[in-house]
């Protein structure tokens, strides 16, 4: 189990753990937004904050509008179409919810928001960074012909750079050192103290008795409770200081992990937003790499067709074992033109280690094959009335791809020479 410090280095080897990232938190809004619900906020007669009171429109109708706009954002950004724009709005958005709920409710799990918010703003200002986005298959198609080609054809050599992850991650430092820091200026001595935190035990189980199974036995032992307060100042200024230092920081994760299972445990406070943010920065790539199969496949395309090779870049990124050759109609090897009923004018080819082939649409299932991750969607696929929908789609995508989908190589060729 690894995390990573990005701040050091924001290079991977490949796109997926900001892919991943985005999806993520594009996940962690929806579930903080969809079940929420604004009209019965609105009944509530306390305001806390006078001064922000002015932001709350005077119909809870409005916050529902917002709140069905940013599920629509949300989608967009997850799947990395206009970035620019779904990021920005859904940031707005994101921000304006925080302070209405922040006049009813200063929580965790409002102010969480806010930091969502800048997560969501980092990945709008690098989205050209995004390699695994809509946007990124969209503006490949920019270059040339040849170009894409090459990418396809050759080896992915290049580095990716996570530099949303690594300003987010830096954040994440940030928010963690201010509350450390805080309980520095206002006393270590007093904090670490024992009868300090065992104060607030003490009270939490009165309270909330049998919901803390941590506290009691933590009370009869004053050495734990200033063992456990030393920790946990140790953790949160440590974050910050191990990515700016430039080591690892999967001790310090790891500890703040356990640092949050003890507050659950012991005050019946979870701090479920913090969780999330720090599995963000889990090395979720070396996963993805583990759960790719070793399978060799060799892949043959349509060089002439534009949309045929954007549609096929996904998975030359996600080839992280490099298992798949891909081919051009044109450089196929002979053994596969040999074969009987295969017509490569006709469809995009798959060829497993067997030189069984598998055509259109069941090709691009053989290509989900390659990972355990998609082992959902594989099924999916598979089944009876999906397969048949399926296999119709790709025939009038592949019948009519030179009227209706951008397949302009030829084109664009004859207009260059």
């Amino acid at each position: 189990m690894k995390f990573v410090n990005y701040v050091r280095n924001p290079i991977r080897d490949s796109p997926i753990n900001t892919a991943f990232a985005r999806v993520f938190l594009a996940f962690y809004f929806f579930w903080k937004t969809v079940w929420y619900d604004w009209r019965q906020l609105y009944d509530i007669p306390l305001v806390l904050y006078e001064g922000y009171a002015v932001l709350i429109p005077p119909s809870p109708t409005i916050m529902v509008a917002e709140k069905y706009l940013l599920l629509i954002t949300l989608t967009a950004f997850a799947v990395g179409y206009r970035l620019r724009l779904s990021s920005l709005v859904s940031a707005v958005i994101v921000g304006h919810m925080g302070v209405v709920r922040y006049v009813y409710n200063t929580s965790g799990g409002t102010t969480a928001l806010f930091i969502g918010m800048y997560m969501l703003v980092f990945f709008g200002l690098y989205r050209h960074r995004d390699r695994l986005s809509v946007d990124a298959i969209r503006s490949a198609g920019s270059g040339s012909p040849a170009s894409l080609v090459d990418r396809l054809t050759g080896s992915v050599s290049d580095s990716f750079r996570a530099d949303a992850l690594r300003w987010s991650l830096l954040v994440v430092g940030i928010i963690y050192f201010g509350s450390g820091f805080a309980k520095v200026v206002n006393g270590p001595v007093a904090w670490v103290a024992p009868e300090n935190l065992s104060r607030t035990l003490l009270l939490f189980d009165s309270f909330m008795p049998g919901s803390n199974p941590l506290a009691e036995p933590l009370l009869g032992y004053p050495v734990l409770v200033t063992l456990a307060a030393i920790g946990t100042l140790v953790l949160e200024l440590g974050l910050l200081i191990t990515l700016l230092a430039g080591v690892g920081v999967t001790t310090v994760v790891l500890g703040l992990y356990g640092f949050h299972v003890g507050i659950w445990l012991s005050l019946d406070i979870v701090f479920f937003d913090s969780i999330m943010f720090l599995g963000l920065f889990f090395s979720w790539d070396r996963v993805y790499a583990a759960l790719a199969s070793d399978r060799e496949l060799t892949l043959v395309f349509d060089e002439h067709c534009l949309f045929c090779a954007r549609s096929l870049l996904p998975f030359k990124l996600l080839d992280v074992n490099e298992r798949i050759t891909f081919h051009t109609q044109s450089t196929v090897p002979e053994r596969y033109r040999e074969l009987d009923d295969v017509d490569f004018e006709n469809a995009m080819y798959v060829f497993d280690e067997d030189d069984r082939p598998y055509a259109g649409y069941h090709a691009f299932r053989e290509l989900l094959r390659q990972s355990k991750l998609f082992a959902p969607l594989v099924f999916l696929t598979g089944l009876s009335p999906v397969s048949r929908v399926g296999t119709r789609v790709y025939r009038y995508i592949a019948d009519n791809r030179s009227q209706h989908f951008a397949c302009a190589f030829n084109q664009q060729n004859e207009l260059e020479s």
